[in-house]
């Protein structure tokens, strides 16, 4: 099976996926030599072919001794035709014509060969400092060309950009033509780009305790230098293509490139924390990283409804300080749905304090307009993903309770026949129990508001003998109705079927305590047959996952002598959810 993540040899970013497309801006010929060399490096280690177009102001020449120095072997590998470094007045002349497919076909060729020789795919980098200005368009056009071509197949290229073109405009659409933008803060080796993470000073002069507005620096931004040459956010933004959860990250990285900033990301606020989404720069590593609503930088934030800068943050979040991060200053701005919900913040890191300016505040609220936007959409997408599978489930289900009740009746029956002394006594006994089960389906459906937990559990479990239901007092809210009776009619059902309660002794313990911020559930079976476990992709077990998946808990079986025992893990919010 193809393996899509392969290293990277980018500090920032140690994996990337086959059929990258990454742009490098750099300035200087230590630049290059800290971003290709460790890039190269991990491709040789990965038994990738390689491909370097070198130019000034890195030749050929230095760029196989640099390597050199960290692939000793590297003579060999040149020769096993692992890996060509060529200087581009080789590979191109001056005033020749960019022809894009001869560019591309050389690509694929050379992918190919490399394939063909049994290593694991192709790694290029071309220094790109040399084309001419009158070529600029053709070599877009051969950049637009290489990420489409690079899709889908083993093929990792980079393409390396001097100051002269970074800062000239327009290079935003050379950025867009790319993947992923890789700035010199982004590089792995360089000493002088790693921010330390510097003891945290916890205390005032006298042991004062430092507040919230000891971090906050926001009435500077406006004494501070701006730029006027800052990107126009309009341009870039026309620039952004594709799917919302496309969307984002391209979002995070002009923000990332407007504001200069060492790090970007969004934090999108569920319930009382915020998870880090699109994240680019030094903190990417902390992709999906949830962290508190009401302790942290994007908690302010949304509290003042206004964009602030904070400085040196781990000051008064000890999170931060022990997750090893150093902020010198964030600049952070709302994100708001279209009907004005707060659903998260915008958030860029400088590598130095003093850095954010008014310009940089005002831009990126202005972005946060479309940020938000794409959140929203996604988070629509999202329901519309989950209601789509709610129905797929219950049609499912209906489907499932076709089949079962056939036999879960019967085992009623046959139960209730056993202890009943006659035929009407039987009869009355087995409409009881089936009235009873009617009234438990529809009970998760029709209640309007939420129930306790052992009124709905004596209601769902009523048509089944002998279960012993007990624990505290907890509410469960209209949205977890369903589930929990789907769960406990589920796991009954199997009991009839399979375990205790298909026994003339057998019997279930139901009972739960509160571990906060969670509910503990457990059944136990007792003097049921010899336990079994039954086979884990039956609808009934996918039933009872998936409820319990809604819920955001987690359930374990265990088989013991005495029979079935279930754990249930819930979370109580999400039990009380109305």
């Amino acid at each position: 099976m193809m393996r899509t993540e392969i290293p990277s040899g980018i500090g920032t970013t140690p994996t990337v996926s086959w059929g990258s497309h990454i742009c490098h801006a750099f300035e200087e010929k230590d630049d290059l030599r800290d971003a290709l060399i460790p890039y190269f490096k991990a491709g040789l280690d990965n038994n990738e072919a390689c491909f370097w177009v070198t130019s000034a102001p890195f030749g050929a020449d230095e760029a196989r001794d640099a390597l050199r120095q960290v692939v000793p072997d590297l003579a060999e590998r040149e020769k096993a035709n692992q890996i060509q470094i060529l200087d581009v007045a080789t590979w191109y002349r001056p005033g020749q014509a960019i022809k894009s497919e001869d560019f591309i076909s050389d690509l694929l060729n050379r992918e190919q060969t490399a394939l063909g020789l049994g290593f694991a795919g192709l790694r290029t980098n071309g220094n790109c400092s040399w084309v001419p200005t009158d070529k600029r368009a053709d070599f877009l056009a051969y950049e637009n060309m290489v990420q489409k071509t690079v899709k889908g197949r083993r093929m990792i290229c980079m393409c390396s950009y001097g100051p002269h073109q970074t800062r000239r405009a327009g290079f935003s659409d050379i950025m867009f033509a790319h993947d992923m933008l890789l700035s010199p803060s982004a590089t792995a080796a360089r000493a002088h780009d790693v921010t330390p993470v510097a003891p945290v000073n916890r205390s005032k002069p006298h042991d004062e305790a430092i507040t919230v507005d000891d971090v906050l620096v926001t009435d500077q931004l406006d004494e501070r230098p701006q730029r006027d040459e800052m990107p126009a956010l309009d341009r870039l933004v026309r620039r952004i293509t594709g799917q919302p959860s496309m969307m984002l990250p391209q979002l995070v990285r002009i923000a990332l490139e407007i504001c200069d900033a060492g790090s970007a990301g969004v934090s999108v606020l569920e319930r009382d924390e915020f998870r880090w989404l699109g994240l680019h720069g030094k903190l990417k590593t902390f992709e999906g990283a949830n962290t508190p609503r009401h302790d942290s930088p994007c908690g302010v934030c949304l509290d003042r409804d206004a964009a602030i800068l904070m400085e040196e943050p781990e000051r008064i979040y000890s999170w931060i300080a022990q997750a090893n991060i150093s902020v010198p200053e964030v600049l952070l701005v709302p994100l708001r749905a279209p009907d004005g919900e707060q659903i998260g913040t915008l958030w860029v890191v400088a590598d130095r304090k003093g850095h954010f300016n008014a310009l940089h505040a005002k831009t990126l609220s202005e972005l946060a307009t479309f940020t938000g936007m794409a959140l929203h959409m996604i988070k629509t997408e999202e329901r519309l993903t989950r209601a789509l599978e709610q129905e797929r489930l219950v049609a499912g289900e209906m489907s499932h309770r076709v089949k079962n009740m056939y036999a879960v009746v019967a085992s009623i029956v046959k139960m209730t026949g056993q202890n009943a002394s006659s035929a009407g006594e039987m009869a009355d006994n087995i409409i009881a129990r089936l009235n009873a089960l009617s009234r438990a389906h529809g009970f998760a459906h029709t209640t309007p508001d939420g129930v306790g937990l052992e009124g709905l559990l004596k209601n769902v479990l009523e048509p089944y003998a002998n279960c012993e239901i007990s624990g505290a007092a907890v509410n469960v809210g209209k949205r977890a109705l369903a589930p929990i009776a789907m769960t406990f009619h589920e796991l009954a059902t199997n009991a009839l079927k399979y375990g205790a309660l298909g026994s003339p002794d057998g019997r279930v313990e139901i009972s739960w305590q509160l571990d906060r911020p969670n509910v503990v559930l457990t059944w136990r079976e007792r003097n049921g047959p010899p336990p079994s476990s039954p086979a884990p992709n039956g609808f009934g077990s996918a039933l009872i996952r998936s409820s319990i998946a809604s819920l955001k808990g987690t359930l374990a079986k265990s088989w013991l002598d005495t029979g079935l025992e279930a754990r249930i893990i819930l979370p109580l919010d999400n039990l009380a959810a109305k």
